[in-house]
């Protein structure tokens, strides 16, 4: 029965009653044995349905033999009309019973603020408890879904699929099962449909799959040297510098060489060369001449440079071991070009500013002057919910981590944060490097829990004519992310304590950046709804960027 139920629609799993319909006295599994399917079946293809968690007296015998089977998950009533705090108690009380179970609760979609208010009662056990949307409700379906843990969503018609089409592919992108209650004929309709909705899918690149809502510590670049397995990774996003190439390009198409000499190109922070090949590429696409530079402060990434010097770029770049701030002082004021890749997933997180200040002595100082790419970044930032990426965080919670954010809703349209431009007509002006700004945002759903915020970047490589459209860039922002750019994932700056936040209210956030001795720190502050946070990471205590 159950292996023709998977063939069925081909489907990849079964969701099967616990009980056989006909035991009333007693208890009877509804398979005769669990000789039917091998363990590695049951572990993978089968969900178990348990018939109720109230008036049951079963239903410790049903999910003994669910823990037997070494099923990953079990199928519940939902809280539906009932008192809430005693379904969550019980429910509590069965998670703690049975702590290698997944709880899937079914939830009608559009009640949102009721599972909400389920997960505040059972704070403590929220890891185990997935919500199963019931897309068959008569309501608007919530827009929060995708910040949850959801365990599948319940699909009983076409109807249900076509009304709730946009919440249903963000779910599928977050590979959400799908559980089919319908007829014969009705279940092969709706899989189609389903199977063909996800063909249109953009998969993700096989590259980022692995990282989905792991937890990653920024990169401290200048306070650490970075292994040859983190520059090989850089390495991978060809998009990252085919723009850098023709940032570059661009540059050197509209500045003619002087006389026979070539023009100065400073690649700072070289890495193991990308960006070397990068220019040299640029320079015989323009057909102007260049001389390279390479600044780089890693002697294991100098080893490789010189190998790549020698093996590949024919012994036409010379290679300058030290911080990009302190050495080369030979070539102060001959750059045309200064080209860096220091930018991190806030933009300035991994010290760009900083690095580039101590960098633009290098350029030509004269009308036209010399250029430095990127010319300007700008960081981004929005609220999201991510109630399970949140649980995980524990003790770090003041923290900024690097996150592939899967399993989250953004609650609002991002803004833009902090802005660094690198002029040379700038020079001579010493500025600060530290921001602060206050963003407000405003919401369209009802009752959202806001976890933390997540934090993107656009940077100008190359600004062209002053008109925004002929500018060469870059970008992880939402809804203008360049195509095909895996590099940078989001920053998360989480919040100690999840913030209540309802439409028709603004929600503060207070974003600083702060700079002291030898250290660079961020401090943000949420007010939303008559409640204000504590300062994040006050003084840099929780975190810190080292110069």
């Amino acid at each position: 029965m159950i292996q023709e139920a998977q063939l069925h629609a081909g489907a990849t799993f079964v969701v099967i009653p616990l009980a056989s319909e006909s035991s009333s006295s007693s208890f009877m599994p509804s398979t005769k044995s669990d000789l039917c399917l091998t363990s590695q079946q049951w572990y993978t293809h089968v969900v178990g349905c348990v018939t109720a968690l109230f008036g049951n007296a079963h239903l410790l015998q049903q999910l003994d033999w669910a823990k037997h089977l070494a099923l990953t998950a079990v199928l519940c009533d939902g809280p539906g009309d009932l008192d809430l705090i005693s379904y969550a108690s019980t429910l509590m009380a069965l998670v703690r019973q049975y702590p290698k179970l997944q709880w899937w609760i079914p939830v009608e979609a559009s009640a949102y603020t009721r599972w909400n208010r389920l997960m505040a009662l059972c704070d403590t056990v929220t890891s185990h408890i997935n919500p199963v949307p019931l897309l068959s409700c008569r309501g608007e379906a919530a827009l929060q879904w995708p910040g949850e843990h959801v365990g599948a969503v319940i699909v009983e018609s076409i109807d249900d699929v076509t009304r709730n089409r946009d919440l249903l592919v963000k779910l599928l992108q977050q590979d959400v099962r799908v559980v089919i209650r319908s007829s014969s004929k009705g279940i092969d309709d709706i899989a189609n449909h389903i199977r063909q909705m996800t063909l249109s899918l953009k998969a993700e690149s096989e590259h980022t799959v692995a990282f989905r809502d792991v937890l990653q510590v920024p990169l401290q670049p200048l306070a650490d040297n970075l292994q040859s397995q983190t520059y090989e990774i850089f390495e991978r996003d060809p998009v990252k510098y085919m723009q850098y190439e023709e940032a570059v390009f661009r540059v050197l198409s509209t500045r003619p060489a002087v006389g026979n000499a070539p023009s100065l190109v400073m690649v700072v922070g070289a890495g193991r060369g990308p960006l070397v090949s990068a220019a040299l590429r640029a320079s015989s696409r323009a057909s102007h001449p260049i001389s390279v530079v390479a600044i780089e402060k890693n002697p294991s990434a100098c080893v490789t440079l010189r190998g790549m010097n020698a093996d590949q770029w024919d012994g036409a770049v010379r290679i300058v071991e030290g911080d990009m701030r302190r050495v080369g002082s030979e070539y102060d004021g001959r750059a045309l070009i200064v080209v860096s890749e220091l930018l991190g997933s806030f933009s300035d997180n991994e010290l760009s500013p900083e690095c580039l200040q101590g960098a633009m002595r290098f350029l030509l100082n004269t009308d036209s002057g010399g250029v430095s790419i990127p010319s300007s970044y700008t960081s981004w930032i929005a609220p999201i919910t991510c109630r399970r990426l949140w649980a995980s965080m524990n003790s770090q919670l003041e923290t900024l981590h690097v996150v592939n954010l899967h399993t989250f809703w953004q609650a609002a349209d991002q803004q833009p944060c902090f802005t660094f431009t690198h002029d040379v007509k700038r020079l001579d002006v010493e500025e600060s490097n530290e921001r602060q700004v206050t963003l407000e945002f405003e919401t369209r759903a009802d009752h959202v829990t806001v976890h933390g915020f997540a934090g993107y970047f656009e940077a100008v490589l190359y600004e062209g004519d002053d008109r925004d459209d002929d500018a060469t860039t870059i970008s992880t922002v939402p809804g203008r992310a360049t195509p095909g750019m895996f590099s940078w994932f989001p920053a998360v700056f989480p919040v100690r304590n999840p913030v209540q936040w309802e439409a028709g209210h603004s929600l503060m956030l207070t974003m600083r950046r702060r700079t002291q001795d030898k250290h660079v720190w961020y401090e943000w502050v949420v007010d939303a709804m008559g409640q204000l946070s504590p300062i994040h990471n006050a003084n840099g205590q929780a975190y810190a960027i080292g110069l």
